[in-house]
């Protein structure tokens, strides 16, 4: 059992978060809705544009490290 449909690098994707259509390239890829896709990243800009997108996006620092682990999904 995958625990994940896929992984998805900026540099192998030749993309530059926090633009759009890194997201977008990703939501049309997996071919699901976007609400069903997670993302962590530590940056906000990022979380707030894959938001946007409609993706279940989080905010991962070194104080919510445990709040976002996968353990918990």
């Amino acid at each position: 059992m995958n625990l994940f449909d896929g992984l998805f690098l900026s540099y192998k994707m030749h993309k530059i978060k926090p633009e759009k259509e890194i997201f977008l390239e990703v939501i049309d890829e997996l071919e699901k809705d976007s609400n069903d896709i997670i993302f962590f990243d530590d940056k906000e800009k990022n979380v707030e544009i894959a938001r946007k997108c409609g993706i279940q996006a989080y905010q991962v620092t070194g104080d919510n490290i445990k709040e976002c682990s996968l353990w918990k999904m």
